[in-house]
């Protein structure tokens, strides 16, 4: 039933069984792409913390952001 509902929020609109899982995997990671192209794509403040997150790159973090992570203590999350 999860994978019915995975593909129907991938935008394929008939459901069968597969059982090669391998296919599943790359759906799923197709799926992660696409969710995560859109949120850097966006140009928000949440694509800007993900490409931090996961890349490093703080130029776009603004700083009441940076000051506010850095008074909670969660700013080494980005700095490692």
């Amino acid at each position: 039933m999860r994978y019915a509902l995975l593909l129907i929020c991938a935008g394929i609109s008939s459901a069968t069984f597969v059982a090669d899982i391998s296919f599943a995997l790359t759906l799923c990671l197709i799926f992660i792409a696409l969710l995560l192209f859109s949120l850097l794509s966006a140009g928000s403040q949440h694509g800007s913390l993900l490409i931090a997150l996961l890349l490093g790159d703080r130029s776009a973090i603004s700083q009441d952001s940076w000051e506010l992570f850095t008074a909670t203590g969660s700013n080494h999350l980005f700095v490692i």
